[in-house]
């Protein structure tokens, strides 16, 4: 519970503290958080088809050990996936009636916009349609 409330306080206090401190805390609850979910999923499938122990006790733990060892292979690729820059990809569209002020108007779209591919960050330059 110590660590939930360092993480308020410094999240709190970010405008008037350092942010590095804030900021590190924030990223090491985040990845603490996601790799407990990853060794708990593993954890509980294996738990789930052996009905906790009672199905097959003699291979319980070794399943266990390989649910473990699933985990922290996943938290590796999950880590690996993190560091990983997004792939952004750029398109042109020409509107027709597009004011001039609005010419070279650049919209960026996350991957939550749902427009295209799945984690895709998209960038639209707008332009107007060329006379001639």
């Amino acid at each position: 519970m110590h660590f939930v409330d360092e993480l308020h306080r410094c999240a709190n206090c970010d405008h008037f503290a350092p942010g590095r401190l804030a900021r590190f805390i924030e990223v090491l609850g985040a990845n603490w958080i996601g790799v407990l979910f990853l060794l708990l999923v593993t954890l509980l499938a294996v738990d789930a088809i052996t009905l906790f122990g009672l199905l097959l006790p003699r291979f319980a733990v070794k399943l266990r050990a390989w649910a473990l060892t699933a985990g922290g292979v996943l938290c590796v690729i999950a880590f690996a996936q993190g560091l990983r820059a997004p792939v952004v990809q750029n398109y042109e569209i020409r509107l027709a009636g597009l004011p001039p002020e609005s010419d070279g108007t650049v919209l960026v779209l996350g991957p939550r916009m749902r427009l295209w591919r799945r984690g895709e960050i998209v960038r639209i330059t707008l332009r107007a349609p060329q006379n001639g």
